[in-house]
This record gives structure tokens, sequence and C-alpha cells, in this order.
């Protein structure tokens, strides 16, 4: 079987009339942190998703934190198989 692929919204597909409520109850990625959380599902290891995204490893790091608190996960394996809406 395979596995379920993760879907986020992405900023630049939520609707600018939701209410602040809606927006804290389901997390959005920025188009920046959708591509490696992408590249990371993929098994890119993060030094050529650096190199992928014409950024530095810290940068990508970063957004790799940034993406576990969204999806409350403690490591990257379980962060690329959480579900978006939970």
């Amino acid at each position: 079987m395979g596995a379920k692929r993760t879907e986020w919204p992405v900023e630049r597909d939520v609707d600018p009339a939701a209410n602040e409520n809606t927006r804290r109850q389901r997390p959005t990625l920025s188009v920046q942190e959708a591509l490696v959380l992408r590249l990371l599902a993929a098994g890119v290891p993060t030094s050529d998703i650096a190199a992928r995204l014409a950024v530095d490893e810290p940068e990508v790091k970063q957004h790799i934190k940034g993406l576990l608190l969204k999806a409350r996960a403690q490591t990257k394996p379980r962060l690329v198989s959480t579900p978006a809406n939970g």
C-alpha cells in the first residue's frame, strides 16, 4: 500500500476573508515551506533541498523546524506522514 500524501493548505490558497480562528485551526504553509515539505517527502536530503531552492542549508533547516511545529511532529519521518488536518 502506498503512503497517503500529505496535503497542506498553502498561504496563497487561503481565503483572505477567512477569520483568524479558521486560520489558527488550520495552519497554512508558505510556498517555500510547501516546497521543502514536498522535497522531504520525496526523500531529498536537506543539503540538496537547499541547492534546488537556491538558499543556504540553515534556511532549509529553519523551514523544517517551522513545519515540525505546525504539524506537531517531532521527527522528519513523522512530519511527512502527518495528515494536514491533524
